[in-house]
């Protein structure tokens, strides 16, 4: 089979290959997918498995044509278009162009995304305007390639221009600029290349980012930052899956650098991650994660260290070895399919305790940890394409931070786990639905309570960019400390496949955060439509 990248990171594109693994069961050898993006290989050999049963119902059969298509290279499926454009252009249902030769192997797409909306209380417009260019393919089956660039210009809601006043920086996105009124222009960029060392050893190398889980969250790492620098090797074989990472970060806390002049660059910071999933029978995956984050001490360089490319150590015992100059923090993760089409899972993050103070209640504030668990059920009452996800996370105040400035489990000012950081509990439920066809009805609900700092010299442990240093009290902390807000998030929204991902969207977002500070208090609702070629949903849901 040639060699191929990695799936979109897509939450459409990933719930649905959700819900074909979870009605199919852990049947396949090999497969593993709670760290993600995965590779197309595995995608197709899933949709390759599946029970014919689920070929009889419509909108199945559109969703398994949808994955097929987008995979036609490593397929036998019947992707010729009737109406090449030009006879050289979509000659086939996926791609704007294409060559497909036994040595080389080349998929050219074009990305847009035009977005219009309107927002409470605000006279300014919203947009997104998008364009992109996205490259993918394969040299002699042994090495593939992928590469992604796009321009933008948005104008986001309030409560996204509230949390860039805050940190800096715009949620998933690194450097950017002022654009118009109240707007942005930023550039992103992603790629890498992949290929097989052996026949169960895979390595890649570039410029992307990844997540940890089977939730809409992660307390472990999620795909909420910009992409960044990395080199991950992957080790599959029989019932084992071990992931290593190492990625070099943009630190945070300095975002005005010489390098903004063209005079010097951003300081840096290093992380080695490895993650071992085994698939335990049919039904039971159990996955166990330790990461190591460390830089300079502030000194400016980020200098990488080669203690920390040891495959197959623990980082704990190393850095105790080291002076424990650097943050360490483990977890693990497991998923059960209690049945055909019903999955619970969860997550727990050990960042730091004292087992005597977990005991005695006390409130320490070095007890930090987080956790997350969940239940997916998809055709909920019999009713088919109607999909559940209930999910719950807390985080302990001051997880994640660090004395150093360097060492909290940040990129580029945003947390690599759960976007909100710490000191919070977040529930979700969300919902989905493909009554017919193409067309799909989607709706979250997301409740949070979460502490926040009454100025910017006070701390009480929902900045993980703060310095744990400066910590308000020893004993007594507890979640929702400081000034406490309660949120609520409520979305509804609808799509329609126009053409093979192509979508046209319509929006509804309601939000609604009460604080104990007046000045925090803020009640929006907003209305988008937008149509996307190639791209997914730009999601801020916090």
């Amino acid at each position: 089979m040639a060699q191929t990248t990695l799936v979109p990171s897509d939450r459409f594109y990933q719930s649905s290959l959700d819900r074909y693994r979870i009605l199919n069961g852990y049947n396949i050898e090999g497969y593993h997918s709670n760290f993600q993006p995965i590779n197309r290989k595995m995608a197709v050999v899933l949709i390759d498995s599946l029970d014919s049963a689920l070929l009889q119902r419509q909108t199945d059969k559109i969703l398994i044509e949808y994955l097929r298509n987008d995979n036609w290279n490593l397929t036998e499926s019947e992707n010729e278009s009737q109406r090449p454009v030009l006879k050289h252009f979509y000659k086939n249902k996926t791609d704007f162009y294409h060559i497909d030769q036994k040595e080389f192997m080349i998929r050219v797409n074009p990305v847009m995304h035009f977005s219009v909306g309107k927002e409470l209380n605000s006279d300014l417009p919203l947009f997104i305007n998008t364009r992109a260019i996205e490259v993918r393919g394969s040299i002699d089956n042994k090495v593939g390639f992928y590469s992604y660039l796009s321009e933008n210009q948005v104008r986001f809601p309030q409560y996204v221009n509230d949390y860039r006043q805050q940190f800096g920086v715009l949620p998933g996105e690194g450097f950017h600029k002022g654009f118009k009124e109240n707007g942005y222009d930023f550039f992103n960029v992603r790629g890498y290349i992949d290929f097989s060392a052996t026949k169960h050893i895979n390595i890649q190398f570039g410029h992307d980012r990844f997540r940890i889980g089977q939730g809409i969250r992660s307390v472990l790492l999620s795909d909420n930052v910009p992409p960044y620098l990395f080199m991950k090797i992957q080790t599959n074989i029989w019932k084992f899956n071990y992931t290593n990472l190492f990625t070099q970060f943009v630190q945070e806390n300095k975002l005005v650098p010489a390098g903004l002049n063209g005079q010097g660059k951003y300081p840096e910071k290093h992380m080695s991650l490895h993650h071992l999933s085994l698939n335990l029978g049919k039904k039971f995956n159990l996955g166990f994660f330790e990461t190591i984050m460390y830089g300079a001490n502030d000194g400016g360089t980020g200098t990488l260290e080669a203690k920390y490319l040891n495959p197959i150590i623990f980082y704990r015992a190393v850095e105790h070895q080291n002076g424990s100059a650097d943050n360490v923090q483990v977890g693990m993760d497991a998923e059960w399919l209690i049945t055909k089409g019903v999955s619970l899972y969860g997550q727990f993050l050990l960042d730091e305790f004292l087992l005597e103070y977990l005991k005695d209640q006390s409130g320490w504030w070095g007890n930090k940890y987080g956790a997350l668990v969940g239940l997916k059920y998809f055709n909920l009452l019999n009713i088919n394409q109607l999909d559940l996800t209930i999910e719950g996370s807390l985080v302990r105040p001051y997880a994640y931070s660090h004395y150093t400035l360097y060492g909290s489990y940040s990129h580029f000012q945003q947390p690599l786990a759960h976007i909100r950081g710490s000191n919070f509990r977040e529930a979700i439920v969300d919902l989905k639905y493909q009554p017919f066809s193409r067309f799909f009805i989607k709706s979250r609900l997301i409740l949070g309570e979460y502490g926040s700092d009454e100025t910017t010299l006070t701390n009480w442990g929902g900045n993980i960019l703060k310095s744990y240093v400066t910590r308000e009290q020893e004993f007594d902390n507890k979640i929702g400390q400081g000034v406490n807000n309660k949120s609520t998030f409520f979305t509804l929204g609808t799509s329609y496949m126009l053409k093979q991902n192509l979508f046209f969207d319509a929006r509804y977002i309601y939000r609604n955060v009460n604080s104990e500070d007046p000045t925090l208090t803020t009640k929006t609702s907003i209305f988008s439509a937008s149509i996307r070629l190639n791209i997914a949903e730009r999601e801020q849901e916090f």
